[in-house]
């Protein structure tokens, strides 16, 4: 997201950015849309600079050109096995085709299945990916050993980075560090509630899970973040 101070928010998928967007919708020059095929308050983010609702630092990074230097920059991240099992099950990922178009499956529909989430874990990007200002399609077609040295050696933007484990203290800390001012019982308030939160939490605890995730590139935010 895009902000009228100077400002970048880089929403990495299932880390709570919705929530922020949502609420800080009125800093920014960015414009909410509805998704139509979602069955849920889903929506879309369009601006001026910005061209989508997950668009990657390397991205801003071209589309800012010299002006990029002058802004502030932060994320969320979140632990890539919490982040991986909540992005299985996202809608965005489950679409089926109707006579009335394309829709969503209804989270609570989804059957977990720990192959299509092995592919889901190779095909998604890593936190390292959303907040790399040099990110290119060519860090994709690294090995896997590869990968994993290129984000060891390197030296990633200065950008402000909080946690979504703790999700209400470290959101009071960004909007301080930020001057952004909502009301803070907002926090409390989810736009997406989870219908598979047992679920999920019985996932995280699976070794089969958690192995596929660390054997996986997404390690290096393991390695990076929470070790």
């Amino acid at each position: 997201m895009h902000f009228l101070n100077k400002k970048l928010f880089i929403h990495i998928p299932k880390t709570g950015g919705s929530w922020l967007e949502h609420n800080l919708n009125k800093y920014s020059d960015d414009k909410k849309y509805t998704i139509k095929e979602s069955r849920r308050d889903n929506f879309g983010i369009r601006g001026k600079i910005s061209t989508q609702k997950h668009n990657l630092l390397a991205e801003y990074k071209y589309l800012l050109k010299k002006k990029y230097n002058s802004y502030d920059i932060f994320t969320i991240i979140r632990n890539p096995v919490s982040r991986l099992i909540s992005y299985y099950f996202s809608p965005d990922i489950w679409k089926v085709e109707t006579s009335s178009g394309t829709k969503h499956i209804d989270e609570d529909q989804i059957k977990f299945d720990i192959n299509f989430f092995q592919k889901i874990c190779n095909d998604a990007l890593t936190c390292c990916d959303y907040i790399n200002e040099d990110f290119s399609p060519n860090v994709l077609r690294f090995n896997l050993r590869s990968y994993i040295q290129y984000y060891r050696n390197k030296i990633l933007t200065n950008i402000d980075i909080y946690r979504f484990e703790n999700f209400e203290c470290e959101i009071s800390k960004l909007l301080k560090n930020h001057s952004f001012k909502i009301n803070l019982e907002n926090i409390k308030k989810k736009v997406y509630a989870s219908k598979n939160s047992e679920k999920k939490k019985s996932l995280e605890k699976s070794l089969e899970v958690k192995q596929v995730v660390e054997r996986s590139k997404h390690i290096v935010d393991l390695e990076l973040f929470y070790n």
